[in-house]
């Protein structure tokens, strides 16, 4: 709220009370300019918005309309383009496929030609190795044959010697175990006749002590 400062010459022959309802009044009038003062400002930015309202709308509209032109010009020709591009790359796979079966088949028959010169490099060494491996097995054939002849010779010699040595001892071993026999058997048959002459005493010994008691057992029942 603004501040009216009156001249003191005025204030002393208006009074005070006239002072103060000059500045009230002052204070009224400048309230009511302001509040005019806002309502046409007010009014004049409404009208200034709406105009500006107005203006962006039509601008809107027109860059609308502008860019769906835009845009349909811009879709027709990315479509002119995109079926370019695809009949460009339709003929473009077409070569690189006729040109991709044309080098397989060209690898294909180099591949077969260098599998056939390899079939037959193989069966040669093949048939090379088998030959080098069957004279190499002969000859071992042929070594192990006279290592096997020389070896059953020797373990046949062995063999035999062996039998002679075995022969020997066992007749040496065969002699003395007859020796000790014989010398076993003696003893033997000394200790049987010792024993059987020791049986007989005590046979005899036995019988006339079962004589005698039989005799006495007569004798009292006889007597009885």
């Amino acid at each position: 709220m603004p501040i009216y400062v009156v001249p003191k010459a005025l204030r002393d022959r208006l009074g005070e009370e006239a002072t103060e309802a000059l500045v009230e009044f002052l204070r009224q009038v400048s309230e009511q300019n302001r509040v005019d003062l806002l309502a046409l400002a007010e009014e004049r930015l409404e009208r200034r918005l709406a105009e500006a309202a107005s203006t962006i709308r039509t601008d809107v509209g027109a860059t609308r309309a502008d860019l769906r032109e835009e845009l349909a010009r811009t879709s027709a020709g990315l479509r002119e383009e995109i079926a370019r591009t695809a009949a460009e790359l339709r003929e473009e796979i077409g070569a690189v496929r006729t040109e991709l079966r044309e080098e397989i088949a060209r690898t294909a028959a180099e591949l077969r030609e260098e599998i056939g010169a390899v079939r037959t490099e193989l069966r040669e060494e093949i048939a090379r190795t088998a030959a080098e491996l069957r004279e190499e097995l002969a000859r071992t054939s042929a070594g192990l044959r006279e290592e096997i002849a020389r070896t059953t010779a020797e373990l046949r010699k062995e063999i035999a010697d062996t039998r002679a040595e075995l022969r020997q001892e066992m007749a040496t071993e065969f002699a003395k175990v007859r020796t000790e026999m014989a010398t076993e058997f003696a003893k033997v048959r000394t200790e049987m006749a010792n024993n059987r002459a020791d049986l007989v005493k005590w046979m005899f010994i036995f019988w006339v002590g079962q004589v005698a008691v039989i005799l006495g057992i007569l004798f009292a029942w006889f007597r009885g």
